[in-house]
């Protein structure tokens, strides 16, 4: 038996979510102090809307090591695989690994590995739509070395609609994102 938590990185639609077993740990947002976390209960379009209207940086926050253990401690009698956005671009791996070693010194049998998938959306589904393949036959040690394989092979590429957030949020400088 086994278990896969991803942060909300994974574009898995809900009913995928439930059909699959797979539980995500939701990144949070904040807008001119209004949070809002990205799960099946979030307004897409007020969430747009106040994104667009507002003069102010958006700010998001990474799952907590707290959010990935709450859910660990559900499954500790089940092999643990954590899948997270890419470390370069969040701090959802960090807080897997923190929630991981905590899980491992509280319970010395759970069997967890956080994987960095070292992508997000699309990318991210993949890696765990492959994990889910490869537990149909394989154990949890055969399956992480090709598990992070697959993942080191990942190439992740953006493309913006526009560089406003980004220049609002401080990633760039408003000439370059002008320019751009």
């Amino acid at each position: 038996m086994y278990k896969i938590i991803s942060d909300t990185s994974c574009d898995l639609t809900k009913e995928e979510i439930k059909d699959l077993g797979v539980e995500y740990v939701p990144f949070k947002i904040s807008i001119d102090g209004v949070e809002y976390e990205d799960d099946y209960n979030l307004s897409i379009q007020e969430y747009l809307d106040r994104m667009e209207k507002t003069e102010n940086p958006i700010k998001t926050a990474c799952p907590s090591p707290y959010d990935y253990l709450k859910i660990i401690e559900k499954n500790i009698d089940k092999d643990i695989y954590i899948l997270t956005i890419s470390s370069k671009l969040s701090g959802s791996y960090n807080s897997a690994k923190i929630a991981e070693q905590e899980a491992k010194d509280k319970f010395r049998n759970v069997k967890i590995y956080v994987i960095d998938t070292k992508s997000a959306s699309a990318g991210h589904t993949r890696i765990v739509l492959k994990l889910l393949d490869l537990l149909k036959d394989k154990s949890f040690e055969e399956v992480i070395p090709v598990i992070e394989k697959e993942a080191n092979n990942e190439t992740t590429m953006f493309v913006l609609e526009s560089m406003k957030n980004l220049i609002k949020n401080g990633r760039i400088k408003k000439s370059a994102g002008l320019i751009a």
